[in-house]
């Protein structure tokens, strides 16, 4: 995220190609594992990889798309995420019984993805300056900043011992800088805080999902992960696309003030009264109907949030901004929820929910718990907004392309 905000000339050229390659280098590896040090190796460098494009890509959907459709553009890319692991899963399975072997499918996603990477380092570079994101202000202040530098760089040629700490200084207060300016827009904060309570139920209701279904519905596990995996990728589909839309007419119609965060908010707090009846259903119908329709709705919320994200960071920051977040969902989001749901399952077993297997009791009532993150994380969007323009200078009311995104400065003037 550093280096695409640092040189964005170089996003698709290096950054997100050398992040493809070390991807797929680490997958080909992780078929060839010997052991679980080995394995466990490999699929940490996996997510270095993944790592390098997650931050990147929205930001460069979001130049190049008009503000008319810029919402559906991030709803494809979000619904990347459901479909490709959902055809990982069906494909995985099939290729390892083709083969008769788990190591095939690391091959051959592998070189899928070395050749992405070369592909990828082909495509011409996006213009990050094409929306016209940049304001004067901010042009003239690196204008002097380029000039301070020059300063400093005649000055390093006379006492050369000191270039070096200057340049160490210099990075350090730059990158001291950058953080500041994303953890203090109190709209990143909340928007980042409700993706990662958001994270916390998504993660594990993939995981687990399956585990619940084959133990309260005694389905078997191939069976389980079916339904699961097809119901993913249809609520992945259609509840990005639609979230995209309707933020998008929200926006050309200029109906709604707050056109990202609000329905947003009304989503996921719809979604919670389903995560409730999805643990006490019954009925393996009703069932696999309330956690579609929590899908639905929870996927829905993926691309106004991440605009919202692109949206109230400075240009300088954006791609910081998504970093951040993605660090956010897995360290306090997903990653604890995943041993708390494990946790909770060992620890309760109570007749109370009707499943004809106890074991399953401990996981629905983890299921049961989740509709709480997801109200909280519909409740932090609805902080009204004149405390988050107080707060940071910025609100989530979309700007027009040939708008200026504001810089730190004018935000800490606005709010001044």
């Amino acid at each position: 995220a550093i280096t695409a905000d640092r040189f964005p000339q170089q996003r698709t050229r290096l950054v997100i190609p050398f992040g493809a390659l070390l991807w797929s280098v680490a997958t080909i590896f992780s078929g060839k594992a010997k052991s679980f040090s080995s394995l466990l190796v490999t699929r940490m460098l996996v997510g270095v990889g993944e790592g390098a494009f997650g931050p990147i890509g929205p930001v460069i959907l979001s130049e190049i798309a008009d503000d008319r459709w810029r919402a559906r553009i991030l709803a494809f890319y979000s619904v990347t995420a459901p479909l490709g692991a959902s055809i990982g899963y069906l494909a995985g399975t099939a290729l390892s019984k083709r083969f008769s072997s788990w190591r095939a499918p690391f091959f051959i996603a592998g070189g899928v993805g070395i050749f992405l990477a070369v592909l990828c380092a082909a495509v011409p570079t996006s213009n990050p300056t094409a929306n016209q994101v940049s304001s004067p202000s901010l042009r003239s202040s690196r204008a002097v900043q380029h000039e301070d530098e020059e300063e400093e760089e005649d000055r390093d040629d006379l006492q050369p011992n000191l270039a070096d700490n200057r340049k160490v200084d210099s990075i350090r207060k730059k990158f001291t800088q950058q953080l500041l300016d994303v953890v203090t827009n109190l709209d990143w904060l909340c928007v980042t805080a409700s993706m990662t309570l958001t994270s916390a139920v998504l993660g594990p209701l993939a995981h687990w999902m399956p585990t619940i279904l084959s133990r309260a519905f005694e389905l078997t596990t191939d069976e389980a992960s079916k339904r699961v995996g097809i119901l993913t990728v249809l609520t992945g589909i259609g509840g990005s696309l639609s979230g995209g839309v309707v933020a998008d007419l929200a926006v050309t119609t200029q109906s709604i003030s707050q056109p990202y965060t609000l329905p947003a908010a009304l989503y996921l707090i719809i979604s919670a009264p389903f995560a409730v009846l999805l643990a006490l259903c019954n009925s393996l119908r009703i069932a696999c109907l309330a956690l579609g329709v929590a899908q639905v709705f929870i996927f829905a919320s993926f691309a106004p949030l991440n605009l919202m994200i692109i949206r109230t960071a400075s240009h300088a920051n954006r791609s910081l901004s998504q970093g951040l977040t993605i660090c956010f969902l897995h360290i306090f989001g997903d990653a604890p929820a995943m041993w708390l749901f494990g946790v909770i399952s060992d620890s309760f077993h109570h007749r109370s929910f009707p499943s004809p297997s106890p074991s399953a009791n401990g996981l629905l009532f983890s299921v049961f718990l989740s509709a709480i993150p997801l109200l909280l994380s519909g409740i932090i969007l609805l902080l009204p907004p004149h405390i988050r323009k107080s707060y940071s200078g910025r609100s989530d009311q979309p700007r027009n392309p040939s708008s200026p995104t504001p810089t730190h400065d004018e935000c800490s003037s606005t709010t001044s």
